[in-house]
């Protein structure tokens, strides 16, 4: 298996879904006149915990983190341990965008919105990967 070429489509994948929601944002701001989203992954860094501010119709801000996947969408995806604290801390203006049924080619996605507080009540969360530090 090319892992390589796998890390670059798993990348080009996020990236796309990414900017359908980007789209979809600026298309909303505009109906709605609020202020236009921002692509804070690309603008600031990838480890803010959350891919896009959009604003809402009160014009206060959502944190926007992006889920994507060319296959359906299954109850389950991966977070990492900053998505899950910033949803922590943010309850209420943090949401997933899970694009799914990803077409690369034709650039079409279903997209589902969760919204929080994403917590032990609302949802499961499986440990899947640990850091191992050897002891002296």
């Amino acid at each position: 298996m090319d892992f390589k070429k796998a890390q670059r489509n798993k990348a080009k994948c996020g990236q796309l879904g990414e900017l359908i929601v980007l789209s979809l944002l600026t298309e909303k701001a505009g109906k709605d006149k609020t202020n236009l989203p921002q692509h804070v992954s690309k603008t600031i860094g990838d480890g803010l915990g959350y891919d896009i501010i959009a604003y809402n119709k009160q014009n206060e801000k959502e944190l926007i983190e992006v889920k994507t996947t060319t296959g359906p969408n299954v109850d389950g995806f991966y977070m990492s341990y900053n998505e899950k604290l910033v949803a922590k801390n943010n309850p209420i203006n943090y949401k997933i965008y899970r694009v799914f049924d990803l077409d690369v080619h034709n650039l079409t996605a279903k997209i589902k919105i969760l919204d929080g507080p994403f917590d032990d009540t609302n949802y499961d969360f499986l440990p899947e990967t640990y850091k191992v530090i050897t002891k002296s």
